[in-house]
């Protein structure tokens, strides 16, 4: 969202300004590391359902 034409600065959100080279790195470390918490998220789920299934 904060690379959105959205203002949520009263969300606690500043905007990230894709279309400059410096933006555009920030817009993108920020993807790697939302897709590294959701790996880690997925591991966790498939272990939990592997238990369920199981039982």
């Amino acid at each position: 969202m904060r690379a959105s034409p959205y203002d949520l600065r009263e969300h606690g959100y500043t905007a990230v300004a894709i279309e400059t080279p410096e933006g555009k790195a920030e817009y993108a470390a920020a993807q790697r590391g939302f897709a590294r918490h959701a790996a880690d998220l997925r591991r966790r789920l498939l272990v939990v359902c592997e238990t369920l299934t199981l039982a």
